[in-house]
């Protein structure tokens, strides 16, 4: 069996095959060219932004990042449907 752990650092690691996960669906420019991104939501409640340059090949980044970046990343990139009604009904986004 092929482990699936993708280490965060601290002892920290999650199992992105365990996850639910969105594309991004804009393709923001830094000065090294365009970065991609994917956004997962843990089995255990934790929002983790995966961050790279895909001419780099070198994996990326890992950020946790708190539920309310999570609902503005997913409602920037046309996830509506990811986002509690409840909150989107309380303008917490």
């Amino acid at each position: 069996m092929t482990d699936k752990r993708v280490p965060l650092g601290g002892g920290k690691w999650f199992d992105p095959t365990s996850c639910s996960v969105w594309e991004q669906t804009k393709k923001p420019m830094t000065i090294a060219g365009f970065h991609s991104q994917r956004l997962y939501l843990t089995k255990r409640g934790a929002w983790l932004l995966h961050t790279w340059l895909p001419m780099m090949m070198d994996g990326g980044s890992y950020e946790l990042i708190e539920a309310t970046a999570a609902y503005a990343w997913l409602l920037d990139h046309g996830h509506v449907d990811a986002i509690p009604a409840e909150t989107l009904d309380a303008g917490e986004v």
